[in-house]
C-alpha cells in the first residue's frame, strides 16, 4: 500500500508538472485528455470488479473440484467407489466442475477483452484528437512543426501520469477489498 500511495504522489506531482507546460497550448487539450483518461479509469474499475467477482466464482468452483478430484485419486477411495457404484457419479461431478470453471473463464475473458478494446478505443481518440489539434496549431501558426513532436509527447506523458494515478487508485481499492475479507 506504500509503494502505491508513493506512486499515487509522484502521478499528482507530475500531472501538475505537465500541466503547467500544456496550459501554454491548450486548456481545452488538458481538459479532453482528463475526460477521455477518466473514462479509462472507469473502464479499469469494471475490470476490477470482474477479476474479483471471477476471483471469487473460481475460488468456490476450485474447491469443489478439487475435493471431487481427491476423491476419485485417492486409493482408499477406490473400493467404496466400486462398491457404491459411484464412478460415473463422481465423473459427472468432475465434470460438471470443469464446465462451470470454463463457463467462469470463459465469461470472463470475454468481459474483459470487450472492456480493454474500449480502453484502447479511448486512447485512440485521446492520441487521435491530440494530433489533430497539434497539426491545426500548425497550420494556423500557433505552434511551430519543430515543437509538435515535443507536445505530442507532453501529451502522452500527461495522459501516462493521470492513467498511473487511475491505476494507483485501482490498487489501492483493490488491496482495501481484499483486506476486508
Amino acid at each position: 500500500a506504500i509503494v502505491r500511495l508513493t506512486g499515487l504522489c509522484t502521478s499528482l506531482l507530475g500531472i501538475f508538472t505537465y500541466s503547467l507546460i500544456l496550459l501554454s497550448v491548450s486548456p481545452v487539450l488538458i481538459i479532453w485528455i482528463i475526460i477521455i483518461c477518466f473514462a479509462e479509469f472507469l473502464i479499469y474499475q469494471l475490470i476490477n470488479k470482474i477479476a474479483i467477482k471471477t476471483e471469487n466464482e473460481m475460488s468456490n468452483n476450485e474447491l469443489k473440484f478439487s475435493y471431487f478430484f481427491r476423491v476419485a485419486t485417492e486409493p482408499t477411495a477406490g473400493k467404496d467407489i466400486r462398491l457404491a457404484n459411484a464412478k460415473e457419479w463422481l465423473l459427472w461431478y468432475l465434470s460438471k466442475a470443469t464446465a462451470s470453471y470454463t463457463k467462469i473463464m470463459n465469461w470472463y475473458t470475454c468481459e474483459t477483452t470487450k472492456l480493454t478494446a474500449l480502453q484502447a478505443f479511448c486512447a485512440l481518440a485521446r492520441d487521435g484528437a491530440t494530433f489533430l489539434f497539434l497539426v491545426f496549431g500548425i497550420t494556423n501558426e500557433k505552434i511551430e512543426l519543430s515543437d509538435f513532436l515535443f507536445y505530442f509527447n507532453l501529451v502522452t506523458g500527461f495522459s501516462n501520469w493521470i492513467n498511473g494515478i487511475s491505476g494507483h487508485i485501482a490498487s489501492l481499492n483493490r488491496i482495501s477489498i481484499e483486506s476486508e475479507k
